[in-house]
């Protein structure tokens, strides 16, 4: 996904009013282009994976929030190399 793409996703996000921002859900295809990755599936298991918890918007439909997944985030930019422990 181009970058302006990426950015537009993210100034939507901002957009919110700041105590809305954090509790804002981020569809699949967002959290793949802000990992930069391809494949929505791929994605959803790596955070999945992550522990990154997820909020139940349906029987079938489960998304991180932007608090979550900027702390997901925060903590690859911190250490790529080591995906950030599980929380119980």
């Amino acid at each position: 996904m181009p970058k302006v793409q990426r950015l537009s996703r993210l100034a939507a996000i901002e957009a919110l009013p700041h105590e809305m921002q954090d509790h804002a859900l981020v569809d699949w295809p967002t959290v793949a282009a802000l990992l930069n990755k391809k494949d929505v599936v791929d994605t959803r298991e790596l955070i999945t994976a992550a522990g990154v918890p997820l909020v139940e918007v349906s029987t079938r439909r489960k998304l991180p929030t932007w608090r979550e997944l900027r702390k997901f985030i925060e903590s690859r930019q911190r250490d790529p190399a080591t995906p950030p422990a599980r929380r119980c």
